[in-house]
């Protein structure tokens, strides 16, 4: 394979392949990215995010795709490509 995730990448990968996250990822007030299932500490901030970089690469390389819930890139959802999804470490 050409690309290999980095550790953030792959992480990102893995949490949204659980089954809970529906292979989604949407992003809150505040700009943090992080699946639909996650748990928030009591400021209400997710215990697990991710930024836009990230997800920016991740889509660059194929593995995120566009949802097109929103017209606004910066906002719009994504959810994992075949080719994300083969990368995962949590098999079905």
């Amino acid at each position: 394979m050409k690309d290999k995730p980095t550790k953030t990448q792959q992480e990102t990968i893995d949490e949204m392949s659980k089954f809970h996250a529906d292979g989604r990822i949407h992003r809150l007030n505040g700009g943090f990215w992080t699946t639909t299932a996650m748990t928030f500490d009591n400021r209400g901030i997710p215990d697990w995010s991710v930024t836009i970089p990230t997800i920016r690469a991740m889509e660059k390389r194929g593995w995120l795709r566009r949802r097109n819930v929103h017209t606004e890139e910066w906002r719009d959802e994504r959810e994992l490509t075949e080719t994300g999804r083969a990368l995962s470490n949590i098999k079905p």
